[in-house]
């Protein structure tokens, strides 16, 4: 099982920095703010701070500054999906940037508890109880941002079906936004269910449990990002032909 976990992890994380360099690529040529943030939100998550924070977990040279490079670049990553989203969506409501500055001070505030916690532990063991405690809040704040995302992305996706019914919009967008709503509404799935088994007393919680959803969930995101990002030319001629369940 935990095999299979890590290949799906393994794979979601190579679909996310391909799309992320590709979307960072795209905003060097255009200029655009929206791929720049997305695109380095997937890049500093699955490129460097999941990496990172997979080789803290063992009692490594200088496991406590890796440990602390990983949260550094998960956490901005996080806060970059947030800036995304109201940036895309609520680019005109002052309450959605303000939301991004609450949420970037406390993912700002967990990782330099988190640092203090893990440089204050007596051993390893020590270090990783306390890297489980503070990782709750990361796992809150990443959460809630993937929500915030899905529901934005989502809400939009309704709206172009509408339109594209109506020959206002193309079919291929609105199913590519769906895909990108999706993805994210599998990410706010897997960090609750994740969450929730790596906190409570069920048995074997995470050692069959939690690798078999996060296998899950990593696989399906990963075929959402690829449709959503890099869809196949017959993919989108059947989406604007209309033989796709999400085309209208």
């Amino acid at each position: 099982m935990v095999l299979l976990m890590g290949a799906a992890v393994a794979t979601l994380c190579g679909v996310w920095i391909v799309t992320g360099l590709r979307l960072v690529a795209l905003a060097r040529r255009s200029r655009a703010l929206p791929e720049l943030l997305l695109g380095l939100a997937l890049l500093l998550q699955a490129g460097i701070g999941f990496p990172l924070s997979v080789i803290a977990q063992f009692p490594v040279a200088y496991a406590l500054p890796i440990g602390a490079v990983a949260s550094l670049c998960n956490n901005t990553g996080i806060g970059l999906l947030y800036a995304f989203t109201a940036r895309v969506f609520r680019a005109e409501a002052r309450w959605a940037w303000a939301a991004v500055a609450v949420a970037s001070a406390l993912l700002a505030t967990q990782s330099a508890g988190n640092l203090l916690a893990q440089a204050g532990a007596a051993s390893h063991a020590d270090r990783m109880a306390a890297s489980l405690r503070w990782a709750a809040g990361s796992l809150l704040l990443s959460g809630s941002a993937w929500c915030w995302t899905a529901t934005e992305a989502l809400r939009y996706h309704a709206m172009l079906r509408r339109r594209a019914i109506l020959g206002l919009a193309d079919p291929a967008v609105a199913n590519r936004i769906f895909l990108f709503g999706l993805m994210a509404a599998v990410g706010v799935g897997c960090v609750a269910i994740d969450g929730l088994l790596l906190y409570s007393d069920i048995p074997r919680a995470r050692d069959v449990l939690l690798p078999l959803v996060t296998a899950v969930s990593g696989l399906v995101t990963s075929a959402c990002t690829l449709l959503a990002f890099w869809p196949p030319a017959a993919y989108l001629a059947r989406v604007r032909g209309g033989r796709s369940a999400f085309a209208s």
